[in-house]
């Protein structure tokens, strides 16, 4: 774990580096050209800066996971909130998504906060998967199965995942990124099993990858008075 740390701080800091000592050689030898130069070289050390907060963030977050804080949520609540903030990925990207939703709720018990991270991951794992060059469709679907499950697919028609990875894509420190930490998806796994459900996926080189998550759905009780004792 320390080795890919150490590897996942330097491949941003390499940039970094370049670029200051471009500033600084341009200072002394072009003066004139620095106002010219720094717009551009802030952008680039603001990016890895963001590189370098994403990987303390992803390896902080898969050390230290939190006991899970199980509530009875509606899925179909937090699922549309994920799909607001995402919005902006799709449309920079020039990404279509379409969203099929079958019932106004499903109950499930789990911690909210997590499950939310787990939506996010597979949202940005989905726009990521397109290649620039392609006009992305991401194909959301939340349903209902035979067996008192709920199941989300978030669908792209992205490269899919090799034949020779897929026994490894929930290993930690295992990407198919050229920079990234690998946690992301092993962290889904932990909290959607610890949570009683399952995660998984289908790929096809051609067609690209479905992840999908299902979640027993939380009947105990009803949704309506499980709101009124979450308000209280």
């Amino acid at each position: 774990m320390a080795k890919q740390v150490a590897h996942e701080i330097k491949n941003p800091l390499t940039p970094m580096k370049l670029s200051l000592q471009y500033l600084q050689r341009a200072g002394k030898l072009q003066p004139d050209l620095i106002q010219t130069l720094l717009p551009k070289l802030t952008m680039t050390i603001m990016e890895q800066i963001n590189t370098l907060d994403e990987i303390a963030t992803s390896f902080s977050q898969f050390a230290s996971m939190p006991n899970p804080q199980n509530i009875t949520f509606n899925l179909v609540d937090l699922l549309q909130q994920s799909l607001d903030m995402h919005r902006h990925h799709f449309d920079d990207n020039n990404d279509s998504f379409y969203c099929n939703i079958e019932a106004d709720s499903y109950p499930i018990f789990a911690d909210k906060n997590q499950m939310q991270r787990v939506i996010n991951n597979l949202l940005m794992n989905a726009v990521q998967a397109i290649p620039t060059e392609k006009n992305g469709k991401i194909n959301i679907r939340l349903f209902q199965m035979k067996n008192d499950l709920v199941r989300l697919e978030i669908e792209d028609n992205g490269e899919g995942v090799a034949a020779e990875t897929q026994e490894k894509i929930f290993s930690p420190n295992f990407t198919t990124k050229s920079s990234g930490t690998g946690l992301g998806l092993a962290m889904c796994k932990d909290i959607i099993e610890n949570a009683g459900g399952n995660i998984g996926f289908s790929s096809s080189p051609t067609i690209g990858a479905c992840f999908w998550i299902e979640m027993p759905l939380k009947y105990s009780m009803p949704f309506c008075d499980a709101k009124m004792a979450l308000a209280t």
